[in-house]
């Protein structure tokens, strides 16, 4: 081995040791649940009912289309009764591309969504920040929202505004959610 190339393998080495976790997360703009709901064309609840995962065109990656059954709309239209969330990662031939980030979705989980969308498909606002896991108990209905694996980027904010910092699960029961998203929408737009 060359110098040259020695001295890049040690490089390497030296960044993994002094930064162990940049392998393990995936780095994304945080959203306020305000600016959730205003970058989302739609926010529902429903029922996932099916999975599949294919190949990119050019072979070069995995995603994975989740069908959701729609049970309630919060914002925005869909003139069918099911949306297909896409996701980057899935396994197929025998092969499994994960993306650190990316919202577990599971058939048969009921969920609550923030999708964008490019009039066929429909993707997740902030990656594991627009879907929560919804639960009933016997008292209540709550809302799960799991964003492990996402390092959440809080370089600017407008004042006043808050962030959930250092939680990897932020739980809250279904009817705050579904009030927040209403007042929201009823209210206007502020623009900086």
């Amino acid at each position: 081995m060359t110098s040259y190339g020695l001295s890049r393998a040690l490089f390497a080495l030296l960044l993994l040791v002094m930064f162990p976790s940049m392998g393990s997360a995936t780095s994304i703009r945080s959203f306020t649940m305000t600016e959730m709901v205003h970058e989302s064309a739609v926010v529902l609840r429903g029922k996932v009912t099916s999975q599949k995962a294919q190949w990119k065109q050019d072979k070069s990656a995995i995603y994975t289309d989740s069908t959701v059954h729609i049970s309630a709309i919060y914002r925005g239209r869909v003139t069918q009764k099911t949306v297909t969330i896409r996701q980057l990662g899935g396994t197929l031939d025998g092969l499994e591309m994960s993306v650190v980030g990316t919202a577990k979705l599971s058939v048969g989980e009921d969920v609550f969504l923030f999708l964008r969308t490019n009039g066929t498909h429909h993707f997740l606002v902030g990656m594991a920040q627009g879907k929560y896991r919804v639960q009933k108990t016997a008292d209540k209905t709550t809302v799960t929202r799991n964003l492990s694996g996402i390092h959440r980027m809080h370089n600017m904010q407008r004042v006043g505004t808050q962030h959930i910092r250092n939680s990897e699960r932020e739980i809250r029961t279904l009817s705050q959610l579904i009030a927040t998203v209403q007042a929201v929408t009823k209210a206007k737009k502020v623009t900086p």
